[in-house]
């Protein structure tokens, strides 16, 4: 299978090029994947990592919850988002590395707990697990994910930060993907994700923190 690639680079236009799903992503989820996939580039302007977003994800709101604009708490937790394949070692929120390779990404909330407070600008985030999952349509418990993320990386599955200031979109035709620079300079992929609720669908800018770890994380 062959989608559209949109190319983000930092400050750069938004390119078009043609790119084989990877074979780590199951069967039954290609047909399900978005027509474009969203590339993301370094600082040489060399790719680091591809992002693969369903077409369609699931979330759960009343219509003045619509009305007032959908955000990432109506979304429903532990479902899949989309996969990422890892191009070159990338850091995870958290400063860990995350090898090359293919990943599953399942939306969760972070624990509230006093070891979680103030470590992010948001409890949304992207947790790895393998991404030859069968039951990759399940919304997956959160004790499930981080078993399935721990044979990743042991004590702690990776985790990328959702950013919270992702906001409702009307029109998705024009809201192209982009790179965002946002505070702490972390660098985002947003993009337009259609949210299915009952029989309507309403769309959210995804704002996916590739680059950029935790204030609570100390680096060298």
């Amino acid at each position: 299978m062959i989608v559209l690639l949109a190319i983000l680079s930092f400050g750069q236009s938004v390119e078009k090029a043609e790119h084989l799903v990877p074979k780590e992503i199951p069967a039954t989820a290609k047909p399900e994947l978005a027509k474009n996939c969203l590339q993301f580039l370094g600082e040489d302007k060399t790719p680091v990592a591809r992002i693969w977003p369903l077409e369609s994800c699931r979330g759960n709101a009343e219509p003045e919850q619509i009305a007032n604009g959908l955000t990432l708490a109506e979304l429903e937790g532990g479902q899949t988002i989309g996969w990422v394949e890892v191009l070159k070692p990338l850091k995870d929120f958290r400063a860990r590395e995350i090898v090359a390779g293919v990943y599953c990404l399942r939306l969760v909330v972070q624990p509230t707990s006093d070891d979680h407070n103030d470590t992010a600008p948001g409890p949304y985030f992207a947790l790895l697990v393998p991404a030859l999952d069968a039951d990759w349509k399940k919304a997956h418990k959160m004790e499930t994910l981080f078993k399935l993320g721990t044979q990743l990386l042991d004590k702690h599955p990776a985790v990328l930060l959702f950013h919270p200031s992702g906001k409702a979109i009307g029109n998705p035709a024009t809201a192209m993907p982009k790179v965002l620079t946002l505070e702490n300079d972390y660098k985002a992929v947003a993009w337009p994700q259609k949210i299915a609720i009952g029989s309507q669908e309403v769309f959210l800018e995804m704002r996916l923190v590739l680059m950029g770890h935790s204030p609570a994380v100390k680096t060298p």
